[in-house]
């Protein structure tokens, strides 16, 4: 068994596995919590041209987000009715592309939609570290009174070759200035979104991440595999056997090793990632969430 505890829980969470996110939210909320994703009508610096275009060569079409361009209380209103019998709250996650890309004024109106909601009960906004300021920090700080309110940044390597590989278009600089600024603003929680596997990793990256997010004092993290969706760019360098997919197993060794040398302090959202059957090329194995859950659950007892 082990302990964790974070700067938003009063109490500790006693648990055989990692500091899972469902655990965490069921510790601040007292049950159990839903997540309701929107596509904001959002775009990509490293999309329309600002950075680059194209964007990051394994993100596809839909920046990884919920491929959906109806009107955002449309998308809220179809996910409550269907889910409204499993849970009594909710979080209302801002998921597709850059989440703050947009004047302040027009963020304000859209994250405001939440209020016309009683079953919210937190705020998440997804997006990029170099599209933040304080200005905009001000505004999503401004939900803390009322909502529980989490910025995810996307991190994903260390690595600065990798990162110019994958047409990130943004520096370690600009993350670490992002997570630095949003710290002035302690109620609201720091997540990160990282990627294990990717070409080119040395011997013990992964320990050398775990230790870097642990240094930073980071609040909350998501452990990606790299997978290809056919919608990317990244599916034509994978059809041209550029590069190779670590298998699940070496995912899973990994992910352990990842966490065990975490903090007990971080919160893990998420482990493994993929899109969905028909737009997924490699690797099948990343469908099976729960397999991989299993896994990663019964080595890290061992």
């Amino acid at each position: 068994m082990a302990v964790f505890q974070n700067r938003f829980l009063k109490e500790s969470i006693t648990s055989r596995n990692y500091f899972r996110y469902s655990l965490f939210l069921r510790s601040l909320f007292g049950e159990n919590v839903g997540k309701v994703s929107v596509d904001g009508g959002f775009t990509c610096p490293n999309r329309d041209g600002k950075k680059g275009v194209g964007g990051c060569i394994y993100c596809d079409v839909y920046g990884s987000g919920t491929e959906k361009k109806i009107e955002i209380e449309r998308q809220i209103e179809d996910q409550l009715e269907k889910r409204k019998n499993k849970y009594n709250k909710f979080l209302l996650y801002f998921q597709s592309f850059s989440n703050t890309y947009d004047a302040p004024e027009r963020l304000l109106k859209k994250y405001e939609i939440i209020k016309k909601y009683d079953e919210f009960v937190g705020l998440i906004i997804g997006t990029r570290a170099d599209c933040i300021d304080e200005e905009k920090l001000r505004i999503i700080d401004s939900f803390t009174d009322e909502y529980f309110v989490q910025i995810e940044y996307g991190l994903q390597t260390l690595d600065e070759k990798i990162r110019k590989w994958s047409n990130r278009c943004e520096t370690l600089k600009d993350f670490e200035d992002a997570i630095f600024l949003t710290k002035i603003f302690p109620k609201i929680f720091i997540g990160t979104h990282i990627i294990l596997g990717l070409p080119g990793e040395k011997n013990n990256y992964h320990l050398r991440l775990a230790d870097y997010l642990n240094k930073l004092k980071i609040d909350g993290v998501k452990i990606h595999n790299l997978y290809i969706p056919k919608t990317s760019r990244l599916a034509k360098y994978y059809e041209e056997k550029t590069f190779g997919i670590i298998s699940m197993d070496e995912f899973v060794e990994l992910t352990v090793q990842f966490l065990k040398t975490l903090s007990n302090n971080i919160v893990i959202m998420r482990i493994g990632g993929t899109t969905s059957n028909q737009n997924l090329i490699a690797p099948k194995w990343a469908l099976d969430k729960n397999k991989i859950l299993v896994s990663v659950q019964h080595q890290i007892r061992q």
